[in-house]
């Protein structure tokens, strides 16, 4: 099985993240069950570099490449309408939702992944659900081999991780922004949001 074909576990920013193929619907359901989740639930999509990011999403053109790399550096997910992508962004994604989330970090872990996974790739927190998001190496290898040692593990090459949950901003259709999830920098957000409008 290509490698594209599994599921990853990685490090992120905040937490351990888990995902495949945005392509896969098959990879979408192999990731909810690791997580012991029996219903629906929505994915984000990483990607590895913003030049990556803009293949795939047709952003407000005053959103710029510096504004989006210090925004995405603030542990920050933004949610944009789904006619933002350039192709189809598969229900197994996002449900029955008009808006996707879209993460970008330039880490060397994401870039494995992506390249592995031969391009972007769906994203959500490493736990079991109901149980807190996994920060800890070990823990989140021994959820690698007890509940998918088939898949690939990624081990983390950069520093610690926050154990924040990301702060969402949702970007709508008349290009308004509103805070969906607060974390950990919502004020510094909030000032460099006030940029775009100055």
């Amino acid at each position: 099985m290509k490698n594209s074909e599994k599921i990853f576990i990685y490090p992120t920013d905040t937490v351990w993240g888990i995902g495949g193929s945005i392509y896969s619907e098959e990879l979408s359901k192999k990731v909810l069950k690791a997580k012991n989740i029996d219903s629906f639930r929505p994915f984000s999509i990483m990607f590895d570099h913003l030049n990556h990011l803009r293949e795939y999403v047709n952003l407000p053109s005053h959103l710029l490449d510096g504004w989006l790399k210090k925004f995405f550096g603030m542990e920050s997910t933004l949610l944009v309408p789904k006619q933002c992508f350039l192709t189809e962004v598969g229900p197994w994604i996002i449900g029955d939702s008009d808006f996707v989330g879209l993460r970008c970090l330039e880490r060397s872990e994401i870039k494995k992944v992506y390249e592995m996974a031969e391009g972007p790739f769906t994203t959500t927190s490493l736990n079991i659900t109901s149980n807190p998001a996994i920060i800890d190496d070990a823990e989140a290898k021994g959820f690698f081999d007890t509940n998918c040692p088939e898949e690939v593990f990624i081990p983390r090459d950069n520093g610690p991780m926050s154990g924040n949950a990301s702060t969402i901003i949702m970007l709508d259709e008349s290009n308004n922004f509103k805070v969906i999830r607060e974390g950990k920098f919502l004020k510094e957000l909030k000032d460099h949001l006030g940029l775009l409008s100055t």
